[in-house]
C-alpha cells in the first residue's frame, strides 16, 4: 500500500488516508510521515475473524465521508477475512457515490466476487493481461478471445457499467459503451501490460 499512497501524493494528493494491517502501519509511516496511515486490522486477528471483519469495516466506513476517492488492492493481499472486509467496504461505498480503483489483490477479489462491484458506475477495474484474462474467463465464462474492443465493452456491461482500463502495449478503457485507446509510452518503469 505505501507505494500506491506515495504515488498518489507525489502527482498531487493533499491528504491521504491509507488503511493497512497493524503490522505494517509502523514501518509504512516511518518510510513518509506525508501518509495518514490508519492501521484498520491486526493479521492475527487477536479477537477472532468475525469480529476482526465488522471492526475493520466500521473503521474504514466511519471515514468513507471524507473521501474523494478510494483504491482498493495494492498490498491487500489475499487473506479470506481481509477480503471479506473489504467486499462490505464496497458495498458500504457506494451511498457515497466515491469513486473507487482497483486494482491488484482487489482485482482478486472482483474475480471471486463480481457483485461487489457490479453496476456501480463509480468502480473503475484496472486489471493487466493476466487479470484480465481471469476476469474474462470468470464473468463471460469464455477463454477465447473475440475482438478485443467488442469483448471489453461485453465485460464491462456484464459487470453493470463498471469501468475497465486493460492495460497493455496500448491500453483500453471502457465503460461497455465508449471505448478510448492509450499508445502513451509514460514512464520508462512501466511494465506495459506484462
Amino acid at each position: 500500500p505505501y507505494y500506491a499512497g506515495k504515488s498518489a501524493i507525489v502527482v498531487g494528493c493533499d491528504l491521504l488516508y491509507l488503511f493497512t494491517a497493524e503490522e505494517a502501519a509502523l514501518p509504512i509511516k516511518s518510510y513518509s510521515p506525508e501518509l495518514m496511515v490508519t492501521p484498520v486490522y491486526s493479521a492475527k486477528w487477536p479477537d477472532g475473524k468475525a469480529e476482526g471483519i465488522r471492526a475493520m469495516g466500521q473503521a474504514v466506513d466511519r471515514m468513507l465521508p471524507r473521501l474523494t476517492a478510494l483504491v482498493i488492492g495494492p498490498g491487500l493481499g489475499r487473506d479470506e477475512a481481509v477480503l471479506e472486509a473489504v467486499a462490505e467496504i464496497l458495498y458500504s461505498v457506494r451511498s457515497y457515490k466515491v469513486p473507487v480503483i482497483i486494482d491488484a489483490d482487489g482485482l482478486w477479489l472482483v474475480n471471486q466476487r463480481p457483485d461487489v462491484v457490479e453496476g456501480n458506475h463509480n468502480v473503475l477495474l484496472t486489471p493487466n493481461i493476466s487479470e484480465y484474462k481471469r476476469l474474462r474467463d470468470n464473468v463471460l465464462q469464455q477463454d477465447e478471445v473475440e475482438d478485443e474492443v467488442e469483448e471489453l465493452k461485453r465485460l464491462c456491461l456484464a459487470l453493470g457499467g463498471v469501468t475497465i482500463c486493460k492495460k497493455g502495449a496500448v491500453d483500453l478503457i471502457s465503460n461497455g459503451v465508449d471505448v478510448l485507446t492509450c499508445a502513451a509510452t509514460g514512464s520508462p518503469k512501466r511494465c506495459g501490460g506484462v
